[in-house]
């Protein structure tokens, strides 16, 4: 993986600043730590900092093919590779590199920005076809790899993350108050939008073509197309799932950099886990982090991945954290992933700041709960021939009344979160009318939920010169899940019933019977009174810059337990005092 910049003015006769070019290429120096890259020439300019994973000594970026009419910025791995690469060379194409960069490249000259479409990886990637006069930007169908952009009347600048852009003087860190309002109160921010005003994003599966008359964009993979089709397995379901993943480690397994896997010992790791050692043997290493959690019943993760190891016999690291780890890595988290966040990516970040330096590729168990229903039963949703309410299956409504009495009436005027989310809400059921209850609930996490988790997980993994790796997001595999019933994916009470079984030749029945298992976050008494101080040093004083959004005798409240707040359940709670700590950070940071 790497980090991808550039600016196009629309004007041919203007030229790229070299210097701006080089500052923005600075901002992204942590993803691409082995090489740099730039391109030049008139209206463009690409950077590239690369990690070296795949044909490392002749896989230099950016790339340009044999004419120098097309030139590549390229980020991510194509894992279908092998088999374009036989196409295009039975067409006559003559490649002089082994590296996947050069396939993206040759596909884009043979089918035009059609190519996107027979690309099966994690990806971001700039074309520049000086034929055309044209540039071309893409992103994976999963939206794995981030890529932001801005324009405006005189040209477009994208980058790998928001502080490359920021590093030029034509881009201004402002808050979008809008995204800001619907991520508090719902819990996600949509496709093509960002925390910062005038900034974008690549929404999954899609391109964006910029030229002399502007910009244009379409979608080469859409997740409600794809599942949209009411064909059913007829039988085998756990054994093809098997065949399917075991493929899809196999083929995360390219390139020339050492790995290892990220092991909570739950099923979805714990499969990775025993594929990965049935396809490459025990040398590679698995690791674990832990916090004392009192949320979490039974053995601790460490036990079970622990318990799995031992059964593969690859090594095991246990990451050393200690809650105060966890809380004083909040504002470096932040400055990271660039955005308020309320998830585990703090943990994250602890883990990945570990590894770095011992590991360029890690395999992860991401994207599973997803696809087959892991957190249905977690959340105590039951399955009958009703099924379950859409509104009860969208995981962005959880805060949303917790933080419509917090937030300033002015401000709900002004940003209208709730109607906001009502019409996401809308728009996305519509989408997917046709698919029972489970589907649609499944279609929502993948859609809404997912790409969010993903970028903020490649940015803290990339910060450390990691990529991160996800075998279940592979599109036989969404394939796969929307062919089930919900029968097949809830069985018991127990989650993801489809994957246990499918992985009974692989693990232990204690692995197998457990429950679900996040990637912790530290919830100990001690945790708790860290960020309940943390919180009230921050939003409570007269230079909290979040201030503006919020009623503070009502905030203050909340933060104490008072009144109408007294009830609040512990777990929203915390989750709404994360939020509100990260986006305090987040305006700091970035001066917004």
């Amino acid at each position: 993986m790497c980090g991808i910049a550039g600016i196009f003015h629309f004007d041919p006769s203007r030229s790229v600043d070299r210097r701006s070019l080089a500052q923005m290429g600075r901002k992204l120096e942590a993803r691409g730590p082995d090489a740099l890259g730039r391109w030049l020439e008139g209206p463009v300019g690409l950077e590239v900092r690369r990690l070296s994973i795949v044909d490392i000594v002749h896989g230099t970026q950016p790339m340009a093919n044999e004419s120098g009419t097309c030139v590549i910025a390229y980020n991510g791995e194509l894992f279908n590779a092998d088999e374009l690469r036989r196409e295009l060379e039975e067409a006559g194409y003559a490649f002089g590199t082994k590296c996947d960069s050069e396939v993206v490249l040759a596909s884009y000259e043979r089918f035009g920005n059609a190519c996107f479409e027979k690309f099966d990886g994690q990806f971001a990637c700039a074309i520049w076809d000086q034929n055309a006069h044209a540039l071309f930007l893409a992103r994976d169908q999963f939206g794995i790899c981030p890529l932001y952009f801005v324009a405006d009347n005189e040209r477009i600048a994208f980058a790998s993350e928001v502080k490359a852009l920021l590093a030029v003087d034509f881009v201004a860190a402002e808050v979008n108050p809008s995204v800001l309002a619907t991520q508090l109160a719902g819990g996600f921010i949509d496709d093509g939008e960002s925390p910062f005003a005038g900034i974008g994003t690549i929404p999954p599966g899609t391109w964006l073509r910029a030229d002399g008359s502007g910009t244009s964009s379409g979608r080469f993979w859409s997740l409600s197309a794809a599942i949209n089709k009411p064909a059913r397995l007829n039988s085998g379901a756990p054994a093809q799932l098997l065949e399917v993943l075991d493929r899809s480690v196999r083929r995360r397994l390219m390139g020339e950099a050492g790995y290892g896997v990220l092991l909570s010992g739950g099923v979805d790791s714990s499969t990775i886990t025993a594929l990965l050692a049935r396809a490459a043997g025990s040398e590679f290493t698995a690791y674990t982090i832990d916090y004392p959690n009192p949320w979490k019943t039974g053995k601790s993760d460490r036990d079970y991945a622990s318990l799995l190891t031992r059964d593969v016999g690859c090594r095991h690291r246990l990451i050393p954290a200690t809650v105060q780890d966890y809380f004083d890595a909040l504002a470096e988290t932040v400055a990271i992933v660039e955005q308020p966040f309320n998830k585990a990516v703090a943990t994250a970040r602890l883990i990945y700041r570990w590894i770095g330096g011992r590991e360029k590729v890690l395999l992860s168990g991401d994207g599973s709960d997803e696809l087959f229903g892991g957190y249905l039963a977690a959340k105590g949703m039951q399955f009958d021939q009703s099924g379950i309410s859409p509104d009860q299956a969208f995981p962005w409504t959880h805060h949303a009344d917790l933080a419509m009495q917090l937030f300033d009436p002015d401000f709900v005027a002004a940003h209208r979160p709730i109607e906001r989310i009502g019409e996401t809400k809308k728009a996305a059921l519509k989408k997917v009318s046709n698919l029972d209850p489970v589907g649609r609930y499944s279609y929502l996490y993948l859609r809404y939920f997912l790409p969010e988790l993903l970028t903020l997980q490649d940015k803290v993994s990339l910060s450390c010169g990691i990529e991160t790796r996800y075998p279940f997001l592979d599109r036989a595999m969404v394939r796969l899940a929307f062919a089930l019933s919900a029968a097949e994916l809830i069985d018991g009470g127990k989650e993801k019933a489809v994957v246990r079984q499918a992985a009974r030749q692989l693990l232990p029945s204690r692995i197998l019977d457990r429950g679900k298992s996040h990637l912790p976050i530290p919830r100990d008494i001690e945790a708790l009174r860290l960020q309940s101080t943390m919180a009230k040093e921050l939003l409570l004083s007269d230079q909290a810059r979040i201030a503006r959004y919020f009623r503070k005798d009502r905030l203050s409240a909340f933060l104490y337990g008072r009144g109408r707040f007294h009830s609040v359940s512990q777990v929203a709670k915390w989750q709404m005092t994360m939020y509100l700590i990260t986006c305090e950070i987040h305006h700091r940071h970035f001066h917004l």
